[in-house]
């Protein structure tokens, strides 16, 4: 019995000698960062800061900022070896971390305005900014902003491009692919179903939510939801013609959360950017592949001179015709035709097309990189199909014409003379981060443009 109440005693000494918390800093410690709690504007709150190399003030510093549920931890694994070159400044988002939190917005709108105001008094003459998922989204709207506080831009998976309906339907359709025997027509039906489902929504559900009282009754102040459903509530579609800091787009081309499709859009808005895939990885490629991050962030700092979109290719003098009854295929590169006419594809992935009219019947063809140019007819006809374009330019006289379509714009430049959209009650378009000019009206498309046959303000 003694020796019984003896163990006892040893282990309340030995719970009682504890630490009350381990400690928070060990990961930043064991990097070499120093860390520093500095006032946040916009939420006046407290935030967390790590540096590496925090007193060279000749070299370039890099500010890497985090996505939604993330922390400055998220950049880990890159961490050692850009310490070797560079001064980082490395941060916990309010409300991540071990960032105070409050009863504030968690908007990447609202976090760019906080670091624009913040990051002057700790970063050094040159600077690079490197977003990942929401961080990308904040970088941004950061550079948007506040232009000289970066002189190149880094995004990773970059999240919150796309409008939430879009989101929502590529979300939806990534979830039945993954189940067996869900065949083409049960796809078109979900698509369809979705986009009804998206067109009789309140366009203010979201700033509903993102109210004051109902972050606290419906969200509990959970700050990744708040930014989650923040982030796909913006729209940047105005910011994309006032941004000219060289950029590099990274995205992992197995990514679940963002589609990798989003990079072609990103890189055909920015005028000097440049387009990376990662194999095999995915939301999180410098966790999964930091070799290869850290090698390509290396070389697009060092570089003078960015690489542009792709150059536009030279048109054939002869249309083209592909019948997919008659010659099967899932994907085609560089066409340049007067007319390209598709026929009975189904998930068909045209990349880098220019055309004076693109034509597709009963067929659902995505596209990345598309340039129409015909000042005489419809620039794109489609009838009974389905059309997803990821950064592109249409240029005529009487824009499009649908019949029984669906066509999704992501980060598409229209231009038209007479007229902009000619459909049935059948159609619907929905765009994201597009323009339309037309005459002398221009429309920033983010949402439902068409809505059964019918434009949308």
């Amino acid at each position: 019995m003694f020796k019984f109440y003896r163990y006892v005693l040893l282990g309340l000494i030995w719970i009682i000698n504890l630490p009350a918390t381990a400690n928070p800093y060990q990961w930043a410690e064991s990097l070499n960062l120093t860390h520093q709690r500095v006032l946040a504007p916009v939420f006046n709150s407290e935030i967390q800061l790590y540096f590496a190399n925090q007193d060279k003030t000749d070299l370039p510093s890099l500010t890497l900022i985090h996505g939604v549920g993330g922390s400055a931890q998220d950049f880990t694994e890159i961490i050692p070896r850009l310490a070797k070159k560079y001064k980082l400044v490395i941060v916990d988002l309010p409300g991540y971390g071990l960032s105070e939190r409050t009863d504030s917005l968690y908007s990447a709108a609202n976090y760019a305005a906080s670091l624009a105001a913040l990051l002057p008094d700790y970063i050094n003459r040159h600077n690079i900014v490197i977003g990942h998922s929401m961080g990308g989204n904040i970088s941004l709207q950061l550079v948007n902003i506040a232009p000289a506080l970066a002189d190149k831009l880094i995004l990773i998976d970059a999240a919150g491009l796309l409008h939430k309906y879009s989101y929502s339907k590529y979300a939806a359709l990534h979830q039945t692919n993954k189940i067996p025997y869900i065949g083409e027509k049960l796809q078109k039906k979900l698509s369809n179903t979705i986009d009804k489902i998206n067109s009789w929504l309140p366009n203010n559900i979201v700033d509903l939510v993102l109210s004051q009282p109902s972050r606290e009754l419906i969200l509990q102040q959970n700050t990744s939801y708040i930014s989650a459903l923040s982030v796909m509530n913006e729209d940047l579609t105005g910011i994309f013609d006032n941004i000219t800091t060289p950029t590099l787009i990274i995205w992992g081309i197995d990514d679940p959360v963002m589609p990798y499709q989003v990079g072609f859009m990103l890189n055909s808005l920015l005028p000097q950017s440049q387009l990376e895939f990662i194999d095999k990885a995915g939301h999180s490629p410098q966790k999964t592949r930091t070799a290869k991050v850290n090698e390509l962030v290396e070389k697009f700092i060092k570089k003078s001179k960015q690489k542009d979109q792709p150059e536009q290719l030279s048109l054939k003098n002869e249309d083209y015709l592909l019948d997919c009854k008659k010659n099967n295929k899932t994907k085609l590169e560089q066409l340049a035709y007067r007319t390209i006419r598709i026929e009975n594809c189904s998930e068909l992935t045209l990349h880098h097309v220019f055309a004076e009219k693109l034509q597709l019947l009963n067929s659902s063809v995505s596209v990345q990189y598309l340039t129409l140019q015909n000042h005489q007819d419809y620039a794109l006809e489609a009838k009974r199909s389905q059309l997803m374009v990821w950064g592109g330019k249409i240029s005529s006289d009487k824009g499009m014409l649908l019949t029984r379509s669906q066509a999704d714009f992501n980060g598409v430049i229209i231009t038209t003379g007479s007229s902009l959209i000619k459909s049935d009650q059948f159609s619907h378009i929905l765009a994201s981060v597009s323009q339309a000019q037309e005459a002398d009206k221009q429309h920033l498309w983010h949402g439902f443009v068409l809505r059964s046959g019918r434009l949308v303000d």
